[in-house]
């Protein structure tokens, strides 16, 4: 079996045994996770970016439902300026129904061109996207996809 269709199927399983509300805004230990990450995140911003996010251009690798994407939006990124790929239809739906106009959003692997009116993205992220993948050589492939995606100087960024 091949690792996005494991992945699929693990995520498929989880919904229907009534998980799908394991990171949900209500549950206080997922809420505090989420915070937490939000302030090491604008710390890594900060000091790579300075204050001013308005130049930043973003890749977000398994956007989900696009929380990140819009949380950097809030901080001042262009929704212009991002880009989220996903290979899970129902969770990309929900990020295209429910965040601002003008991110992009890409359903699949990284096999896209990611450069968008001539912009490279500075800031290429994943969030609990590697710990879903089992197989290392998956897990280098998306990783060295990553890396060549992002503009010199830029971060690439997994949390």
């Amino acid at each position: 079996m091949d690792e996005n269709k494991r992945i699929k199927g693990v995520y498929s399983n989880r919904d229907k045994a009534g998980k799908r509300a394991l990171y949900s805004w209500s549950n206080l230990h997922a809420l505090y996770q989420s915070s937490t990450k939000s302030r090491m995140m604008s710390n890594i911003l900060h000091s790579s970016f300075g204050d001013d996010l308005s130049n930043l251009i973003v890749l977000d690798v398994g956007c989900g439902f696009g929380n990140f994407l819009r949380e950097l939006v809030e901080w001042g990124v262009d929704s212009d300026n991002c880009i989220g790929t996903e290979f899970l239809d129902d969770r990309l739906e929900k990020a295209r129904k429910t965040s601002p106009k003008g991110i992009y959003y890409h359903l699949g692997d990284l096999d896209f061109d990611v450069i968008r009116a001539g912009k490279q993205p500075n800031l290429v992220s994943a969030h609990t996207v590697f710990s879903s993948i089992l197989d290392y050589r998956e897990r280098k492939n998306l990783a060295d996809q990553m890396w060549d995606k992002v503009r010199k100087g830029g971060v690439d960024y997994d949390f």
